[in-house]
């Protein structure tokens, strides 16, 4: 189930999506906008091909929240769409916790199998601490936000690092043991 070879398909079309978008915003000189679709569309590259390490269902996942994240800033959907930024920013943030999680947890994962609370909190603050990393690039990068907004932000991200460690926490109690250890 979490490696159907389908999730690999739809996260190349959602790569090949964010790459068509980073082409957009090099050809219409937005430096930012390059920037910030090229670091998904690296970590999207990335997660896929560690396709033996990761469940495809989570690359495709994340796959999916760069294609959320590109469309944004190529439609400027954050001023657009009401709600845009903080459903983007939590699944973003579900999406990445829970590939990072299971990336650095995957050769201890027999152990996380009997202690499933403390892998998901661990897990929610990988998701924390990736929000808080985020709100810094786009401070860096010049992307206004009120205190409100970044407030708003960190919430989400919370949130979806939460969410992020229950899933985490149900894909290694259910997962057979012999592809954890793998």
């Amino acid at each position: 189930m979490l490696d159907n070879r389908n999730y690999q398909y739809a996260a190349w079309g959602c790569i090949a999506a964010v790459a068509a978008g980073t082409a957009w915003e090099l050809f219409q000189a937005d430096w930012s906008g390059v920037l910030f679709l090229g670091v998904f569309l690296i970590a999207a590259i990335l997660f896929v091909s560690l396709r033996r390490r990761l469940p495809a269902l989570f690359s495709f996942l994340f796959a999916l929240a760069a294609l959320i994240n590109g469309a944004g800033w190529v439609f400027d959907f954050w001023d657009r769409v009401t709600g845009w930024d903080p459903i983007a920013h939590g699944f973003t943030t579900f999406a990445g916790a829970l590939a990072v999680g299971f990336l650095v947890f995957h050769s201890s994962t027999l152990h996380f199998r009997d202690h499933r609370w403390s892998y998901a909190v661990t897990i929610a603050a990988y998701g924390l601490a990736l929000g808080g990393l985020w709100e810094m690039f786009e401070w860096m990068v010049g992307v206004e936000q009120s205190y409100q907004g970044v407030v708003l932000d960190l919430t989400m991200d919370f949130l979806g690092g939460m969410i992020a460690g229950g899933v985490a926490a149900w894909a290694v109690e259910n997962q057979p043991r012999e592809q954890l250890s793998a």
